[in-house]
């Protein structure tokens, strides 16, 4: 689990 973006999965290419 990447808290990278709010996202729930990590197949997400950038950050909005």
């Amino acid at each position: 689990m990447n808290a990278r973006s709010g996202s729930s999965t990590i197949g997400e290419s950038v950050p909005s």
